[in-house]
């Protein structure tokens, strides 16, 4: 239900939208969040934008979100790409656009998929600009919100345009944060509608009824009792003729003007015929779509009273033709559906939702999750057809249905669909409803089977754990009172390992752990109840820091189970901790063959969707432990976009966090405190002492020292109380180093020998590559404090044979940063291998860039002297890209081998020819990588940057890394220091030379011109979009200058010179007839007339095979006088 704004209404809004939509279509697009309370206008606001569109040349689109019940996620996104499919109709331009949508819609729980949607929107807003529109976007799922999220960067720059309409106050944490950042990137305004001024009433009130308008105390009395509303205040002027007449019988008309929007609702509801009202109920029975087709049989009408009633009751504005189809109808307006719904009595509305049930079923058998989208190129008058009607509100009105035998199986087959592709929440709606059902027909093994399963799904919410531990505790009781319900005991031991679990994050180790060996003691389980109960087993050992034990049982199950494929189907989560803890143990051999094998299953186009976010986490955790950290980040996204929105245990937020910790320490230190905020509201403590522990390591990395110190004294109770051993000891070593690096800290070493020394005894009972690293480590930092180098040294060493064995690329960085601090202190000394303190300076830094800058190196950067070095030309920075690519930079040299690979090259030289000049990401992607997907280039590229920076740090020194920069998604050459580059210096040179009158002065000049000019401009590019401008317009003024040259020698009768410079020009370009016939004429003076004939049977040739054409006459002129002696 909207608001018909007049002109004068909202005119300054309306200035504001309309300047924005011009900014979009002249290529500046963003976003535009329209904001207000409910029944402000946004959606009018909306409306009227599309309206807009058109005349500004603007393709608009427009969709609506109706919340997780009355839609799929997917599905506003894909109504947008359809209708700008058809928009565009044939042109190719859409044809990528149509193969992505439809690839998503095969598998639309993957999220990664439409992220690459940015790269054919970009190429479609080019040719004309895109204006797209979500209403209601409040509603949104969390992952279309992540999704705009990051298409940020995307939109910048491009005429492509984002008009949200939120509800305010924003009270989804998510949403608020993409509203905060979108807005912080300069990327996103807001307008924000306020309650209609009581001169806008008065305005508002006059178009409807000009002699009300002119009545102050009922525009005084409209607009108090509305507060200002423009939905409220137009449901009351629908009836200004009711009110007009009341007006004058009655004093006060402020009485008789309802209270609420519902009652006004209610009031109008009344003044409708029965025939009307009773479609009216039938309507307020749907979320969300509504098919038409389906209200002549529930209401035993004909089509033509239907439609007859529907016109009336869209006169009311209550409802609207959904997405412009008008075979569908949708409400315009929640509030007015529930005020309907609400009145009509509980058993009614049960029978109602029942024969709508069955109605869908019958009209719509067959309903699909894809959908067909108009094909580009194809024929002519093809059938389009719109989205289909989601199964989850097919579902709803089962689930609202009076149970009885068909019930319970429609919802038992929708427990079994919904299981990997709705939202969780739902998904124990409807296991609940079955649940229900199932208990008041007496279906004894289907109310077993649903109370077994109900824990592990109240667990999957945030709010679940404690319902999670009754609702195992009430399985438990119904197994034991019918232990024939489940004759082999899977059930049996299915929920009491989810107890265990449960158990374990309230802190109640040992009862869980008693458990657990009481049913191994047992024993007689078959080797998949085996496994069940090892596992849970490792879980418990590994919450308690016992990953040694944890890896043994993971191993030992893999090796039982791994070619049970139907198996993992149910357990293939666990394999993320398999992973996990092989790479702990340093067990490589079991990680790459468990990554090997489930890769082959996630694979297989009848895998689940969702291991497809397992399969992204595995591959992060196994790129954060080899030390490839864009790729983690890349991984660590797409975990974050695949998996449930309100999943509690996020996996997803430890990848994510780990990319960000030493890069952008606040960054990381939000996703701790979100995490942090989850595991309180699962009330679990082992993941709060772990999140405690990431936060407090957040902390120390933004030198927030005192914060820090809090944070883990809470981490380290917590984890005396779990008796985790594992959280313990690295409580210890963080508090330890805290006090190693906090500036000023009284009795610091002390207390850093103290927590050193608590970590023994639990290294000796544990025994892990990670705290034996971070022992000797920190160690070796105390023993410097302490002015002991020797031992510092030895303690180093240490460390690095420990980080060398285990393999870890962040730790092995870390030794060997500590290694050349201390090395450092003792002049002239190596390490007991030879290594000195700059070798183990660079292979630190090699090793540490890819995860970022921990405090310990940017404390090392901070101390190094700054020591100021000019080249002999001037420049501190020399870059040679003509020929072979070269850097110059103090006295040292990065050569064309020492590059990781030729795209290393090629990136670097792309930005250097920039001048300074910012380039896109984007662009880069597209001019470097135009055979991968955006969101692959992108990896790419980030990878690539990482690659340039380490070639330049290990030939040039730490400084040369910061030459590049970033910031707000563009990449710069920058360096802080004075630089050349011997393409700018030859275009400089030769221009100047070509411009002096002075032969003698444009002689030198151009001699110092060829003389930088020591091959063409990076030859191997030379095809390449990027740098084949550069290319060519540098070669064509090397063949000018050295045509220039061979004249300057020929006026000056040096024939020698004439041939030297005419012989390179013609190597060049061997159809250049001008110094053809200038090298015909030295050679002739040189009396090599042989010589001379021999240039034009050359020239002629070339020009006949690559030209196609034949010399000129003065050419053929000169050639002709040759012949004649």
């Amino acid at each position: 239900m909207e608001t018909p704004f007049l002109a004068q209404l909202r005119a300054q809004e309306r200035s504001q939208l309309r300047e924005w939509l011009q900014q979009v279509a002249q290529g500046n697009g963003g976003i535009l969040f329209i904001t207000g309370d409910w029944g402000m206008g946004r959606s009018s606001l909306l409306r009227d934008a599309v309206a807009q569109a058109a005349g500004l040349g603007l393709v608009a689109a427009d969709t609506w979100c109706r919340g997780e019940h009355g839609e799929p996620a997917w599905m506003p996104l894909a109504s947008l790409m359809e209708q700008l499919l058809r928009a565009f109709g044939h042109d190719p331009l859409a044809q990528p656009l149509a193969d992505q949508l439809q690839h998503w819609m095969a598998f639309p729980q993957s999220w990664h998929i439409p992220a690459q949607f940015i790269r054919p929107l970009r190429s479609l807003a080019r040719k004309r600009a895109l204006l797209l529109c979500v209403d209601d976007f409040h509603l949104a799922s969390d992952a279309l919100i992540r999704l705009l999220h990051g298409w940020l960067a995307g939109i910048r720059l491009e005429p492509i345009g984002l008009l949200l309409t939120v509800c305010t106050p924003v009270e989804r944490p998510l949403l608020y944060e993409f509203m905060r950042k979108s807005e912080e990137h300069g990327v996103a305004r807001r307008l924000e509608l306020a309650p209609l001024s009581l001169e806008e009433a008065r305005l508002l009130i006059a178009d409807w009824e000009p002699t009300l308008g002119e009545d102050e105390t009922f525009v005084q009395a409209l607009h108090e009792r509305t507060r200002g509303s423009p939905l409220f205040m137009v449901e009351i002027l629908r009836h200004a003729e009711r009110w007009k007449q009341e007006w004058q019988t009655r004093l006060k008309l402020a009485q008789a003007i309802p209270t609420s929007l519902r009652g006004m609702v209610l009031q109008r509801a009344q003044s409708l015929s029965a025939r009307e009202r009773e479609l009216l109920s039938w309507l307020s029975c749907f979320e969300g779509l509504i098919p038409i087709e389906i209200l002549p049989p529930l209401l035993n009408a004909s089509e033509r009273r239907v439609a007859q009633s529907l016109t009336a009751l869209l006169r009311t504005g209550w409802l609207e033709h959904a997405r412009g189809d008008a075979h569908v109808l949708a409400w315009r307006n929640p509030l007015v559906r529930e005020a309907i719904y609400e009145v009509i009595p509980a058993g009614q509305r049960a029978r109602m939702h029942r024969q709508i049930a069955e109605q869908l079923s019958a009209s719509f058998p067959a309903i699909r999750m894809g959908f067909s989208s108009p094909v580009v190129g194809g024929g002519a008058g093809e059938e389009e057809q719109g989205l289909p009607l989601p199964d989850e509100q097919r579902w709803l009105h089962w689930m609202r249905s009076e149970p009885d035998e068909q019930v319970l199986e429609q919802l038992w087959e929708a427990h079994q669909q919904a299981r990997l592709r709705s939202h969780p929440r739902f998904r124990l709606e409807l296991l609940e409803a079955c649940l229900q059902a199932a208990t008041q027909l007496n279906d004894l093994p289907k109310r077993i089977h649903l109370l077994c399963e109900r824990p592990h799904l109240m667990f999957c919410l945030p709010d679940g754990l404690l319902r999670a531990l009754s609702a195992s505790q009430e399985a438990i009781e119904e197994l034991k009172a019918h232990p024939e319900c489940d004759p082999d005991r899977t059930l049996w031991i299915q929920v009491h390992c989810a107890r265990a679990g449960q158990l374990m994050q309230l802190g109640r180790a040992e009862e869980s752990r008693a458990t657990l060996q009481t049913l191994l003691e047992q024993g007689g389980w078959s080797e998949s109840q085996q496994s069940m109960l090892e596992l849970t087993l490792a879980y418990l050992h590994a919450c308690q820091g016992e990953l040694h034990t944890a890896y043994r049982l993971h191993k030992a199950v893999w090796q039982r189970m791994r070619f049970e494929r139907e198996w993992w189907q149910r357990w293939a989560g666990v394999l993320c901790y398999t992973l996990r803890y092989a790479l702990a143990c340093g067990d490589l051999a079991l990680t790459r063959e468990v990554l090997e094998q489930f890769s082959e299953w996630a694979a297989h186009p009848a895998a689940p969707p969702a291991w497809k976010a397992l399969w992204h986490l595995m591959q992060a955790d196994y790129a954060y432990f080899e030390g490839r950290g864009v790729e983690q980040l890349f991984h660590a996204r797409a975990v974050r976009a695949l998996e449930a929105p309100d999943a509690p245990l996020s996996l997803g937020y430890e990848s994510e966090f780990q990319t960000l910790l030493y890069r952008d320490p606040i960054a990381a230190l939000h996703i701790a405190d979100r995490a942090l905020e989850q595991m309180r509201q699962a009330i679990g403590v082992e993941r709060e002492a772990e999140w405690l522990l990431c936060k407090a390591q957040a902390l120390l990395e933004a030198e927030r020292f005192h914060d820090a110190l809090e944070t883990l004294q809470e981490a380290r109770r917590l984890s005396r109380k779990l008796n985790h051993q594992l959280l313990l000891a690295r409580c210890h070593l963080l508090h330890a180093r805290r006090m190693l690096l906090a500036p000023h800290e009284e009795e610091g070493m002390e207390q850093a020998r103290e927590h050193l020394a608590q970590v023994e005894p639990l290294l000796s009972a544990l025994a892990l590559p990670e705290l034996k690293v971070e022992l000797h480590r920190l160690r070796s930092m105390l023993l410097m404090a302490a002015n002991d180098a020797d031992s510092a040294v030895e303690q180093a060493q240490h460390a690095v044979a420990y980080a060398d064995a285990w393999g870890h690329a962040l730790y092995r960085g870390l030794a060997y940063l500590q290694l050349a601090a201390a090395l450092t202190h003792l002049p002239g000394m190596t390490s007991a291998g030879g290594t000195t303190g700059r070798d183990a300076l660079e292979h630190a830094e090699s090793l540490l860039v890819e995860y970022g800058a921990p405090l310990e190196w940017r404390r090392m950067q901070q101390s190094r002297p700054s020591i100021e070095w000019v080249s002999e030309r001037g420049w501190e920075i020399e870059v040679r890209m003509l020929g072979a690519v070269r850097v110059r930079f103090r006295g040292r040299e990065l050569t064309p081998d020492g590059w990781v690979s030729p795209r290393t090259r090629a990136l670097f030289c792309h930005l250097v020819l920039m001048q300074e000049r910012p380039l896109h990401a984007d662009t880069l992607c597209e001019q470097h990588f135009p055979h991968l997907e955006m969101e692959r280039a992108r990896v790419n590229l980030q990878t690539t940057i990482s690659a340039v920076r380490r070639s330049l740090r290990r030939a040039l020194g730490e400084a040369a890394g910061e030459w590049l920069r970033y910031d707000s998604g563009f990449y710069r050459w920058a360096p802080a220091r004075s630089w050349a580059a011997d393409a700018f210096e030859f275009e400089r040179i030769a221009r100047e030379a070509l411009e002096l009158a002075d032969p003698n002065a444009q002689r030198e000049r151009l001699d110092e011109a060829l003389q930088v000019y020591r091959g063409d401009l990076l030859p191997e590019f030379s095809e390449e979009e990027w740098c084949m401008p550069h290319y060519h317009r540098l070669r064509a003024l090397y063949l000018e200058c050295l045509l220039a040259r061979a004249q300057l020698a020929a006026l000056m009768g040096r024939h020698v010179e004439v041939v030297e410079y005419g012989e390179q020009l013609l190597q060049r370009d061997p159809c250049d007839e001008a110094a053809a016939r200038l090298l015909m004429q030295a050679y002739r003076a040189l009396g090599r007339r042989a010589d001379a004939l021999q240039v034009y049977t050359r020239c002629q040739k070339a020009l006949a095979e690559l030209l196609d054409a034949t010399p000129s006459e003065p050419t053929r002129q000169l050639y002709e006088s040759l012949l004649k002696g």
